[in-house]
């Protein structure tokens, strides 16, 4: 199937998923399918064994041991145990295991239900408070262990990847947690939190006229939420940090702020004081794989000038998705036709569909048949192709998206920028921003190109 029809692997996921929903239906589907062998071969996420209405996991449909039963932690035990960190001056050892007990019993129901939901949430919320509270090497490997466990179970969460940056910060790993935030950067274009942390990690590390640079794009691209300029330069982060804010409407920010910039500071005093982790084979293998494109990414978002200095231009000829992506961008790809070319061997590389639309993006938005064939064509990432096709979409369709996009916050102003009739009370047809819809198809198929990590180690 693969072959005939080339698609995203996670399109062929779900169209698994759904045959094998549909397979539930029967009183006694074993006698219908024998679908033994699915188990084994197909990842858990695949299958659609939870009732999402009720949280509470479906009658086991496989062959397998017995599942441990566990029940979900109530709500009140995560608001003490949050109450215990934010109060405390140091992570002592009772507030460590009242910690530990929460982020296991969740972790222990979704290996239960196959519903990680709850899980992914509190080990955020939980932990990233308590590294804030000088964790011990021991304590940092468990708070690892369980930031993993959430990447594994939710890629797509722009938060986690904040914070197994933050851990590795605190091991004392600073170029591994730069190469983690790069990939965060690219893998969510619509996210201003990763944005932010990405700025404020460079001027603590030195590398100013970069993080000036990649300021200035995050101006343009979410305007509703400007970062102070200020904030680049560490040598003031305390008077910054004194400043209460003068604008209700600025204060979530603020308090974002707030929290990125001791972070950075007290992991940077944090480093001498921690052995380094120890850190699995697989992961490593996965941040090896990060390293190797934060090279590319710099490019990408480097200034114009100096992406295509000698030794920081893109390859000659691109040979993987994002390598192509990079020389779109910076105006170095071997010839007005490669990519063509390239489409031409590679027909299901969402990317370089996108590159290709793009260029031919006016007044009007992109063609709107064009963008039609690969809504039908990529499917899977509907997400991403209802925004790059809204300027035409049909009115019903505009007003779902325009809810969708307040309860949003619009990315941070992101999406009004491109779309500026989307701050218009009612709706009203309008035209979009070329320019700013022509970088957000670029930075779509960066954010999809070659997005898969080599797999993490189960927890």
């Amino acid at each position: 199937l693969a072959t005939l029809y080339p698609r995203h692997h996670s399109r062929w996921k779900a169209i698994w998923a759904s045959a094998l929903a549909s397979i539930s239906a029967f009183d006694d589907h074993r006698t219908a399918v024998q679908d033994d062998w699915l188990r084994p071969a197909i990842p858990k996420e695949c299958f659609p064994d939870i009732d999402t209405v009720r949280n509470v996991p479906a009658l086991s449909n496989w062959a397998g041991p017995a599942r441990q039963p566990a029940r979900l932690p109530p709500l009140e035990d995560l608001d003490a145990a949050v109450l215990a960190v934010d109060t405390a001056k140091s992570l002592d050892h009772g507030i460590w295991r009242g910690a530990h007990a929460l982020l296991q019993g969740h972790w222990a129901y979704a290996r239960y239900a196959h519903h990680s939901y709850y899980a992914v949430r509190t080990t955020h919320n939980l932990c990233d408070r308590l590294l804030r509270k000088h964790a011990s090497d021991a304590q940092l490997q468990q708070i690892h262990n369980w930031t993993l466990a959430a990447l594994r179970a939710e890629n797509g969460n722009a938060y986690i990847w904040d914070l197994w940056a933050k851990v590795l910060a605190a091991s004392g790993a600073g170029e591994t947690a730069l190469d983690v935030r790069w990939e965060a950067v690219r893998r969510f274009p619509d996210n201003l939190v990763t944005r932010m942390a990405m700025i404020v990690t460079l001027a603590g590390n030195g590398r100013q006229e970069l993080a000036r640079h990649l300021y200035d794009q995050t101006e343009r691209d979410f305007p509703n939420e400007a970062i102070e300029p200020r904030l680049l330069r560490p040598e003031e982060w305390d008077a910054a940090m004194s400043e209460k804010p003068k604008r209700h409407a600025v204060a979530p920010l603020a308090e974002r702020l707030q929290r990125v910039i001791p972070d950075e500071r007290l992991f940077r005093a944090a480093e001498a004081r921690h052995a380094r982790m120890d850190i699995e084979p697989p992961v490593r293998t996965a941040l090896d794989h990060l390293r190797n494109r934060t090279t590319l990414l710099e490019r990408y978002f480097a200034p114009p000038d100096d992406a295509t200095e000698a030794g920081t231009a893109a390859p000659a000829v691109p040979t993987s998705e994002i390598e192509l992506v990079v020389a779109h961008r910076i105006g170095a790809q071997p010839s007005d036709g490669f990519l063509d070319s390239w489409l031409d061997v590679h027909p299901a590389s969402y990317s370089a569909q996108l590159l290709a639309l793009s260029r031919g993006i006016n007044g009007h938005g992109p063609d709107p048949d064009a963008v039609s064939q690969l809504q039908s064509a990529f499917p899977e990432h509907r997400h991403w192709n209802q925004w790059l096709g809204y300027g035409f979409s049909a009115r019903e369709e505009r007003n779902e998206l325009r809810r969708e996009a307040r309860e949003e916050e619009l990315w941070g102003g992101r999406l009004s920028a491109v779309y500026p009739d989307l701050d218009a009370l009612r709706f009203k047809s309008g035209t979009p921003d070329p320019v700013r819809l022509r970088r957000l198809f670029e930075d779509v198929a960066l954010a999809t190109a070659d997005a898969n990590l080599p797999p993490l180690p189960p927890f």
